[in-house]
């Protein structure tokens, strides 16, 4: 069963921390989807969003994400960079350090990195 997270938790941008689980952890590329085949992702009557981690080592899960503001929903709606587009409009200083910590990540990190990602992995780490 697909995990479903609130887009925002107490001021805590969870999307945020998923893309950066994706990127640093996985290696992939996150991505948003709203619909498949014209046809839009719901829970129930609610409108969701699915993340998945596109072409990573497949550690880092596909979720489903609620309450995701209409402005962000129609950013990603539109289906370009939006990855990149949400960083740059919530946090552009986060997306240029994500960028370069992207290219310098240590195999010796990935361990810190999957203990503080944890909830957003496949296994634990200690399973991995």
């Amino acid at each position: 069963m697909v995990k479903v997270f609130k887009w925002e938790e107490d001021k805590r941008k969870r999307w945020m921390e998923w893309a950066e689980a994706c990127i640093l952890v996985d290696g992939g590329i996150p991505v948003f989807k709203t619909h498949y085949a014209g046809m839009p992702f719901r829970r129930g009557k609610e409108r969701v969003v699915l993340g998945v981690c596109f072409a990573g080592k497949n550690m880092v899960e596909s979720v489903y994400w609620k309450d995701v503001p209409d402005d962000d929903y129609n950013l990603i709606e539109a289906g370009t960079r939006d990855i990149k587009n949400l960083f740059l409009k919530h946090d552009p200083k986060k997306w240029f350090e994500l960028e370069e910590k992207r290219k310098k990540v240590q195999p010796e990190e990935i361990k810190k990195l999957m203990e503080k990602y944890k909830e957003y992995l496949v296994m634990p780490p200690a399973e991995l």
